[in-house]
Formats: structure tokens, C-alpha cells, sequence
């Protein structure tokens, strides 16, 4: 304390008594040494920082409480339209999506997620209906040919005829011909439209004009048309040559079906795009129908295509095949025999070429 530092001292018996914080400081005089001593009670302090320490042990809980209690009713507040979004959301099952989300009122974060959410269930109604819309077509194409083939069979094991049998032996052939065409169709579909497909041949650079004349020797010796492909020259696609040579033969076919008496195949390849035509003599394609007959089982003239053995899903495959290999396919009129064309229905494919560096 001499030396000139405060000092505290505890329980004095100055006034009324208690703790003091001292300072003494040696001074001199007349001559003579003398020492001053400085004290400062600290009762006022000690009260003060026990009521702040009071204070602070029951406020500082309340307000936490308090705190809590407001950000809580703020959250609850803010994600109320999130909890009905999830409730309604939840309460969608497989056999009504149709239903759609209410949104809320105000335009922030909260009413895009309801928009978006609703995007998705319209998305998600949209590939439920062309489900069921695709399986029903794909049991009425099957009953037919199917109750065809059980009728013959019940005639023939009911009444045995030496001479009907064999006859009716090749009706059953081409039945059974014509069932394993759509079968085959249907699976070539589902694989085209099969995200989770392998893509290990994608990386394949094809001829294709090397697949198109394979496919016009095959048609030739199937076709009571002429199937012309001198205007067939060199063009270079990268992707699955079986799905290619599918979409050719779907082409061709369709063509051969439909034309009076010439088939005219085209390919070329120019400003990095692979284009290949097939066009026919027959009636063409209506205005009106030209997206149509790329969806499933169309047919533009049922009983015809029926007898022809067509399955309505040709054109279906090319569309989507096509699509996957980021081209293009469209159905237009072909320009008339007097300038130059055959004047029925032109199909054009058009595929990213792959340059003649890769």
C-alpha cells in the first residue's frame, strides 16, 4: 500500500465498517515525514453488482425465453405454407394426380416451390396417362390378332378338314407373323423410351449410308414396289446402328405399304447435318395429320393398315429413336412428278453428322 497501490481491506471499523479500497501515498511535513491515507468504501459497488448479478440471473433467462418464443412464432409463421405444400403433397397418390398444390398468396421462395411442385405433378399426370393410354392400345392391338389365331385353332381341333387345314395352317402363319411384329414393335418402343438404357454403342461413328442400302436390298425382295436409291450417297452419324437400321426399316416399310408403284430413298450430308428422305407414290399424308402419325398406333386408314400388316407403331419408334440421337424427323408432301417428285408422302430425318476429322 506504500508503495503507491491501491490496496483493498476487508472489514474495517471505519464508519460502518465493511470493505474498503485504500491508497497511501508517504508525503513530508515541515520537515518531518507524514503518510496520507486515501479509502473509498466499496458497500455502494458491492450493492450495485449484486443487483446487476440478480438482474441478470432472472432476466437474462426470460429474454432467452422471450427470444426463443418470437423466433419460434416467426419460423412457425413463415413455414406454414411449407407444411401445407408437404400435407397436400402427401395426400397425392398414383390414382389422383391430377389433383394440383394450393399456393400461397404472397410471390416469394415458398410460392416458386408450389409452382414448381405442381410442374411436376402435371409432368408426372401427363406420362400416368400416356401409360395407360399405351397399355390399353397395346391390348387392343394384341386381342385382335390373339382371338383371330384362337378362333382358326378352335375351328380346326372342332372340325378337322384335310383339305381347309393347310390353308388355314398359312392364316395362322401370317397371324402369328403379324403378332410377333407388334411384340416386337412394343419392345423396340419401351427401349427407345428407356432412360436408364446402356449407351455403350452411342459412341459408335456409322456409315449410314451403307445401313440404308442394306435395308433397300432386304425391302427390295419383300416389295411390290420399286425402291428407288440412286440418290443415295455418303453421310456419317455417331450412335446405335441397330436403333438406326430400325428407324430405316420402319421408313421403308411405311413407304412400301403406302406407295402405288416407287419407293425414292435420298441421303446427303451437308452444313454438318445428315439428311435422309423416303418418299412414295401413294396419297400422302393429310396437313392435318402430319405431327399425328408419330404417336402410337396411328393409323390414317385403319382398315388398310390392317391388312397390310401394319401396327401403327412404326413411325412411333422412328420419332423417338430419332430424338434420342438429338435429330429430327418430320412428314411433308413431295413435290409432284412433273417437278421432279413422286408426288405421295416425303419423310425427312435429319442427325448431327460427325465430321470427317472423327
Amino acid at each position: 500500500m506504500l508503495a503507491g497501490h491501491p490496496t483493498t481491506l476487508h472489514d474495517l471499523g471505519v464508519g460502518d465498517g465493511g470493505d474498503f479500497r485504500v491508497l497511501a501515498r508517504p508525503i513530508r511535513v515541515d520537515g518531518r515525514p507524514a503518510t496520507i491515507v486515501v479509502g473509498v468504501s466499496l458497500a455502494q459497488a458491492e450493492h450495485t453488482l449484486s443487483s446487476l448479478t440478480t438482474g441478470l440471473a432472472i432476466g437474462v433467462p426470460a429474454l432467452t425465453a422471450l427470444v426463443a418464443w418470437t423466433i419460434s412464432l416467426t419460423a412457425g409463421r413463415t413455414l406454414r405454407p411449407v407444411e401445407t405444400l408437404r400435407r397436400q403433397a402427401a395426400e397425392i397418390t398414383a390414382t389422383d394426380l391430377h389433383r394440383r398444390l394450393d399456393l400461397p398468396a404472397c410471390q416469394d421462395e415458398i410460392h416458386a416451390l408450389g409452382v414448381t411442385l405442381n410442374d411436376m405433378l402435371t409432368r408426372l399426370d401427363d406420362a400416368s396417362v400416356a401409360q395407360r393410354r399405351f397399355v390399353a392400345d397395346a391390348a387392343h392391338e394384341l386381342r385382335s390378332p390373339l382371338t383371330a389365331l384362337r378362333a382358326q385353332l378352335e375351328v380346326m381341333s372342332s372340325y378337322p378338314d384335310p383339305d381347309r387345314d393347310p390353308e388355314m395352317a398359312a392364316t395362322l402363319l401370317e397371324d402369328t407373323v403379324r403378332l410377333h411384329d407388334l411384340v416386337e414393335g412394343l419392345l423396340a418402343l419401351a427401349r427407345s423410351e428407356d432412360p436408364a438404357r446402356p449407351r455403350s454403342q452411342a459412341a459408335r461413328v456409322i456409315d449410314l449410308d451403307e445401313v440404308v442400302l442394306a435395308e433397300v436390298r432386304r425391302q427390295r425382295s419383300l416389295a411390290r414396289a420399286d425402291i428407288d436409291a440412286r440418290r443415295v450417297s455418303g453421310g456419317r452419324v455417331r450412335g446405335d446402328a441397330e436403333a438406326l437400321r430400325c428407324v430405316i426399316r420402319n421408313l421403308l416399310d411405311n413407304a412400301r405399304r403406302h406407295a402405288g408403284h416407287q419407293v425414292r430413298v435420298a441421303l446427303s450430308e451437308r452444313a454438318g447435318t445428315v439428311e435422309l428422305t423416303v418418299s412414295d407414290d401413294g396419297s400422302g399424308i393429310p396437313d392435318a395429320d402430319r405431327l399425328r402419325v408419330f404417336e402410337r398406333f396411328t393409323r390414317l386408314d385403319e382398315a388398310r393398315s390392317r391388312e397390310a400388316g401394319g401396327s401403327g407403331l412404326g413411325l412411333a419408334i422412328v420419332g423417338k429413336v430419332v430424338t434420342a440421337h438429338g435429330g429430327t424427323v418430320h412428314a411433308e408432301k413431295d413435290p409432284a412428278p412433273e417437278a421432279g417428285g413422286l408426288g405421295g408422302a416425303r419423310l425427312v430425318v435429319r442427325l448431327p453428322a460427325v465430321p470427317s476429322s472423327g
